[in-house]
């Protein structure tokens, strides 16, 4: 006799998979606001930032962003691991010594953090960095690189696709992440020429289906255009007026052999009826499973 559990007595859970998100800028200006301008670690006087404003320190992660980083806690989501509490500003050599898991369990981690920033809470943060201040955030920002390419189709390829794909991910990686977000979404919604290279999108669509408006776009479009990552062929001298469906924009490669733009179409044909995964792949980085 098979006897039914209520229903609110029922919790149903389903393993989340682990990937590495950014932090928010919210944290990240936390963070910094923090640091007095020194790496977290005990004595260390290493600046976090030259007075260029150039970023001369490591965000670290107390409990790793994925399974393979040191002290990873598998009871945290991917949202906890990239909050304020879980991160820390190190020099470089630090973040190296730190590593040592060992001698720097997560509780001694915890420890370090919370007394460099109590300091700065006692001292009122009058360093400077609390100041408000232009932060550049794709130079904090990680981006994991595409590892496992097996998810596409990769029969009949060369040796060199895989450099040249590398190539894309590097260049997207480098984007500030609102501009990283618009290539993933018009790359998610873009539309190839049949029996032929070409990918393009048309930005008009693109302000349809992200209810914004183009003068929102124009700029994103504008850094991936100095960035070799799209071209307008079409209306090259008024590009900034797409007044009429049908204005395309394409995709753009690093190389002569069509390997970059190839790499671009295996990836929006594998995940044509998961365009959520492809927008987080190029958002957020990685193939893997």
């Amino acid at each position: 006799m098979c006897i039914m559990q209520p229903m609110q007595n029922v919790r149903l859970t389903m393993a989340e998979r682990v990937r590495r998100l950014n932090p928010t800028p919210q944290t990240l200006r936390r963070l910094f606001a923090l640091s007095q301008n020194r790496c977290a670690f005990e004595g260390c006087t290493h600046p976090v930032i030259d007075q260029d404003g150039g970023l001369l320190a490591e965000v670290c992660h107390i409990e790793a962003a994925n399974q393979t980083g040191q002290r990873f806690n598998p009871a945290q989501t991917n949202e906890d691991r990239r909050q304020f509490e879980n991160l820390i500003l190190l020099c470089r050599n630090h973040h190296r010594e730190t590593d040592d898991v060992e001698r720097f369990p997560t509780s001694v981690m915890k420890q370090m953090k919370a007394v460099h920033d109590s300091k700065a809470s006692a001292v009122g943060m009058t360093n400077g960095l609390a100041q408000e201040r232009f932060v550049d955030q794709s130079a904090y920002a990680s981006l994991q690189l595409p590892m496992n390419f097996q998810q596409l189709d990769l029969s009949l390829l060369e040796d060199t696709f895989f450099p040249d794909a590398r190539k894309i991910m590097e260049a997207v990686a480098r984007l500030p992440s609102l501009t990283r977000s618009l290539y993933a979404h018009a790359l998610a919604n873009s539309h190839a020429w049949p029996n032929d290279l070409s990918i393009y999108c048309d930005p008009f669509e693109l302000t349809l289906r992200l209810d914004h408006s183009y003068e929102k776009l124009k700029p994103h479009f504008s850094i991936l255009e100095t960035n070799g990552l799209i071209w307008f062929p079409e209306y090259r001298t008024d590009w900034t007026h797409p007044n009429t469906p049908g204005f395309r924009s394409y995709f753009r490669q690093f190389d002569k052999e069509d390997n970059g733009i190839y790499f671009l179409l295996l990836a929006t044909r594998r995940f044509e009826r998961e365009k959520e995964v492809l927008v987080d792949i190029f958002e957020n980085g990685g193939f893997n499973s």
